[in-house]
């Protein structure tokens, strides 16, 4: 989801974010010292990430685009293939509803359908030890086809 997010606000930084996390995946494998150097790459991104979050304001547009950004996440890049990531996808999903409906960019009717697709993601994530990605991503085609445009 951060990676999501870092490419709305700048996307080099997303890129970067991206990459490095990566690298780090594959200098664990190789060595402490490499680990230890993309693990520092990532802080400076992460520190720089916070200055440009704070600067931001999201606004309808933003939200939309990190709900989209999750969705392909899952649907393109199957992300969610594991059950923490689809739980952690679900959850943000719950958050940027809401946020569209308490920003007022969406009404009571238009919350009501999205969140009754969410309601979809949620059944898919129940038991984590009966999770199948292939319902999750079931669940999350619905979920893109009823949220609002």
């Amino acid at each position: 989801m951060l990676r999501v997010a870092a490419s709305r606000v700048d996307a080099g930084l997303g890129r970067s974010l991206a990459e490095n996390a990566t690298a780090l995946h594959r200098a664990m494998q190789e060595s402490r010292d490499r680990a230890l150097q993309r693990a520092q790459a990532i802080r400076d991104i992460a520190n720089q990430l916070a200055e440009r979050f704070a600067k931001h304001q999201f606004g309808r547009e933003d939200v939309r685009a990190l709900m989209d950004g999750i969705i392909v996440e899952g649907l393109e890049r199957r992300e969610y293939v594991d059950y923490a990531a689809a739980e952690q996808a679900t959850m943000a999903l719950s958050a940027l509803i809401n946020e569209m409906k308490s920003s007022g960019a969406w009404n009571d009717g238009q919350h009501k359908q999205a969140a009754t697709a969410l309601n979809r993601l949620y059944d898919a994530v129940s038991k984590d030890e009966q999770y199948r990605s292939s319902n999750f991503v079931a669940a999350l085609r619905g979920f893109r086809e009823a949220v609002p445009r």
